[in-house]
């Protein structure tokens, strides 16, 4: 039945360390800040890459399908492709899909 009071001490004891230890605290804080902002640059940066990626493919796509005498059979092989460009694993060993265990 001490379980509150005795939380309340854990409590008060970590209080007191992280009082004493103010100054750590606060430059590993800053540190920790100064790291995820590096990195949220940095997937800024990449995502941006990416779409430009994905905006220039689908105007090439665009392109073949406006020179293309058979329009409605580009039109669905282009859709083809780019559903397999999305659905491409990133990683080199990924799940096996319902859809891949069935062949």
């Amino acid at each position: 039945m001490a379980l509150p009071f005795i939380a309340g001490l854990i409590v008060g004891a970590g209080a007191i360390v992280a009082y004493k230890n103010r100054d750590l605290l606060t430059k590993k804080g800053k540190d920790f800040l100064d790291i995820a902002k590096v990195k949220s640059e940095e997937l800024q940066n990449s995502a941006k890459d990416k779409f430009e990626q994905a905006k220039d493919f689908v105007e090439k796509k665009a392109n073949e399908v406006k020179t293309s005498t058979k329009k409605e059979e580009t039109i669905k092989e282009v859709v083809e492709e780019v559903k397999e460009e999305a659905t491409k694993p990133k990683r080199k060993y990924t799940r096996k899909t319902k859809k891949d265990e069935t062949k």
